[in-house]
């Protein structure tokens, strides 16, 4: 789990600010990095309730808050990290 933690703050957090401001190349790796990390992340938690099965845990208070706050940075700094096909099934 401390792993996933970590991955969190390096593969989501960082290319996030990146993607949000900055414009351009640094953006667009921003969105790349970030968007790979975030289908790992899926993959991860697919067909479970919680990233540990069905109880609730240390990662997802860490990442988990993830989905809440993306679309607003998407929608602020005009990019898409989220990608309907890649992400099927979410409602973006």
């Amino acid at each position: 789990m401390r792993l996933f933690s970590e991955f969190g703050l390096t593969q989501i957090l960082e290319p996030s600010r990146l993607a949000f401001h900055y414009t351009g190349n640094k953006q667009a790796e921003g969105v790349k990095v970030m968007s790979e990390g975030l289908e790992i992340l899926e993959g991860e938690i697919r067909g479970k309730k919680f990233f540990g099965g069905d109880a609730f845990g240390y990662l997802d208070i860490v990442v988990g808050w993830i989905a809440y706050w993306l679309h607003f940075s998407e929608e602020a700094a005009g990019y898409k990290a989220m990608d309907p096909a890649r992400f099927p099934g979410i409602d973006l």
